[in-house]
Formats: structure tokens, sequence, C-alpha cells
């Protein structure tokens, strides 16, 4: 079925609390993909984030992002006040998120709702439904903070190694603050969970995101450092731990199908969009054939590089397969067509027949191209619909600072702006099935 969706990232709606979250925003947000003819929101990963605020460096591969927490939801679960919530400055950009502000004060407000917090049935039961990762991810961000955050290569030995008589002593004399970590998941998922139900009772269905690597600064690792290599799916380049320059590396073969395999009989048909962005080879071309994903095709690669004969042109796209104009690593359309060659800038013009000479005219065109594609779903960043520039870029590979912060203005989205994605999904057959 065709469909078309938004890529715009949870930290990037707008709040009150200097970061996106699970608050009434999110649901407006639905409210308007809604309105505005879409099937999809992708959303990018939830997990927790450590240096860099990157959602692709995750500090546990199962937990969530903290930051996520509607603080309007606790003060409606009366755990907090609105007065308490707002008495912690969070930062004064609506347009950037302040990463600082959030360490310094996002935990001690949650502190004091986790204070006035009564366990009870539901609580038990998630925290033992989830105890294969919630107990250790708790006792890692414990001993994180005990080690004023250092990574725990860096810890006592004792503590690096998990000797039963560390653990036995963390779990003891420092229980109120693995039951303050475990509280923190639990209110993530019971908010998490109820704003997924409103998507599907909207038809919106959301689209995550699992990073490929963990940070060897997780949980995950540090619990169970044996089971990584951190693998890619198809090949990955190994380098030596002891190297002395990546030289030393060597390609290898990862899983392959055996991944694939793997998670479908553990979970089922669950539907994926493979990120097969970069070098195309024999091996994962078949790779992607075998289990029937489908790849991603970026339009803005299909007319970078003097290359009239890109694998990302869209007249060699198929049906199974996720057009998007961009995703978060690259430049917005606008910034994008702005900063490419005479070349390059004249070719995608010559080749989606736009005659604007206009920046904004010129993205909507584009994002036109992408509707009119013959793949079954499209995908365009909030960014693009509002012909954002370079100050609405959500990350810049190979960088570490200025990343991950942008965020929608409060109240920016229009009817008018919904009237025209629809008119757009309407023309080009992308409208949500409508049940008799």
């Amino acid at each position: 079925m065709r469909g078309s969706g938004v890529l715009f990232p949870i930290f990037s709606l707008p709040s009150a609390y200097g970061i996106g979250c699970f608050s009434q925003e999110a649901y407006d947000f639905i409210d308007f993909l809604k309105k505005a003819g879409q099937t999809y929101w992708e959303i990018l990963p939830l997990g927790p984030t450590g240096f860099g605020d990157s959602p692709y460096q995750p500090v546990s591969s199962f937990a969530g992002n903290p930051y996520f927490i509607s603080p309007d939801g606790l003060i409606e679960e009366g755990l907090l006040t609105k007065e308490e919530a707002e008495a912690y400055s969070f930062g004064d950009d609506i347009h950037k998120i302040d990463y600082g502000a959030l360490y310094n004060y996002r935990y001690p407000m949650l502190k004091q709702a986790f204070a006035r917090f009564k366990p009870d049935a539901d609580y038990r039961k998630f925290v033992n439904k989830e105890a294969y990762w919630l107990k250790d991810y708790a006792r890692f961000m414990t001993l994180k903070n005990l080690e004023e955050g250092k990574s725990w290569q860096d810890w006592p030995a004792a503590y690096k190694k998990r000797t039963p008589a560390a653990m036995k002593k963390i779990e003891t004399e420092y229980k109120e603050q693995i039951d303050f970590y475990s509280f923190l998941q639990y209110m993530f998922q019971k908010q998490w969970t109820k704003l997924r139900a409103y998507a599907k009772e909207n038809g919106i269905r959301i689209i995550g995101d699992l990073p490929f690597y963990m940070g060897l600064d997780s949980a995950d690792v540090w619990a169970h450092p044996e089971s990584f290599k951190m693998n890619g799916f198809s090949d990955y380049y190994q380098i030596p731990a002891d190297a002395e320059s990546a030289e030393e590396g060597k390609w290898m073969a990862g899983p392959r199908m055996k991944f694939f395999t793997e998670l479908q009989d553990t979970l089922g048909d669950v539907p994926m969009i493979a990120e097969d962005l970069g070098t195309i080879t024999k091996t994962n071309a078949k790779l992607l054939k075998e289990p029937g994903l489908p790849g991603m095709m970026i339009l803005q690669y299909a007319f970078t590089g003097w290359n009239e004969d890109s694998f990302y042109l869209p007249y060699k796209h198929i049906r199974n397969c996720v057009v998007y104009t961009g995703n978060h690593d690259n430049p917005t359309a606008a910034e994008w067509i702005e900063t490419i060659n005479d070349h390059d800038r004249d070719y995608v013009r010559r080749y989606i027949h736009s005659e604007n000479t206009n920046t904004g005219g010129f993205v909507w065109d584009f994002i036109r191209e992408a509707y009119r594609s013959v793949a079954d779903t499209i995908i365009v960043p909030l960014q693009d619909y509002l012909v954002k520039g370079e100050e609405a870029r959500i990350n810049q590979p190979g960088t570490s600072q200025g990343n991950w912060q942008w965020r929608l203005e409060p109240n920016f989205l229009s009817d008018e702006l919904a009237d025209s994605m629809y008119q757009l999904s309407k023309l080009y057959g992308r409208l949500p099935a409508v049940d008799e």
C-alpha cells in the first residue's frame, strides 16, 4: 500500500521543558499527521544518550531516554506540582536544546517526583518482567554517578569486573538510587505506551530506529562484554584494540541472513526498513533481497557528485523501497540546493522539471518528486516541508558539537501546511486507507 510519512525526532518537538517529550505536543503532532493525510511518523532512536548526545550511541539498547518523560504527565499523576516543574531552567532558546541545562537540572526534578512515588502492582510487574536488562541498567547508572560519569573501563576493578561482592554492596548501600532508575524506566514506558496507543487509534504508524552499534560505554557492554564484537550485518572492518592505526584492520563477514532468521523466529514478521546507505555491493544487495526488506533511497544522493547514472535516481526506484528527500544525517533540502555545485543544481532542476527560481518553490518541487515515486513509502523530514535551512539540520556526521539540538517553534504547524501535505498524498495515491 502506498503511503507517506514525516521524519521528526521526539526531541525536536516543542515543549515548555527544554526538549521534546511525551507531552501534549506529541499528541498534537499525531493529530497534525492525521489531518495531513500521512501514515507514518519516523522518530529516530529513543535510548538514553551519553557523551555527544547522539541517539546512535545509547547508554542502553533497552532503556528509554528519561528526558522524554513528560513533566506534565508527572503533574497529572500527583508526583510533581506545576510550580516545582517550572522552577528549573532547561534553557532559554526555544529553537535549540541545551543539553548542559538538562544534564544539570532534569534529574533533580525527576527525583522530586520519585520521592512521592508509591510502588504498586503495575510497577512491580514491570520491574519483574524487564529484570533481564533493567537490573543491570540501574546498577550501571548508579555506578556511573558514583564514579562521576567516568567510562566503566576506568572504574575500580571490582566494579569493572562485576564481582559478586561489589554487586551485592551496590544493591544494598545504594538501593534507593537503583530504584530511582527503575522508576524512570517505568514512567518512560508508561507514557510511551500511552502515546503509541493514541497514534494507533488515529491510524499513524510509528517508525523507530535501532542503532547498528552499541556504545562501548554502555550498560549492555559492561554487563555482557562476551556478547559484543560490534558487528555490522553484512561485512564490517575489524581493527584490533591495540592497533596503532586502522591499516592493521581487516574486513570480516557479519552474521548476514542468520541474524534476520533468528530475529523472525523470535519476534515474528516485524516490519523493518534496512538502512542500506553507502557502498552498494553484490553481498549487501543479496542480503537486502533475501528477507524482502525495503531499502532506503535518498533523493539528494541521486543528484550529487556529477553522477548522472546514480543508483538513487527516481527512475530506478522499485515499489519495495522507502524514498527520503534526505534523512537526519543530510542537510535540509533548502540547505542542500543552496550549497551544491552549479552542475548538480542545474541537473536536479532539469530532472524534476523545477522552474522555481526561489528556494522554497524548489524544495516543494523536490518533495513532489518523492511523492511521484513508484516506491510504496516516502518519508520527508519536517524541516523540508517548512523550508528550513542549515539552522534546522539534525546532525553533521563527523562532528561532535552542535548536533541533535533543533527544536520546532511552538504552535508553528498550520492547517494550511496540513492541507498542502494532504493534497499531495491525495494526488499521488498515498492517503491512508479508510475503513468502510
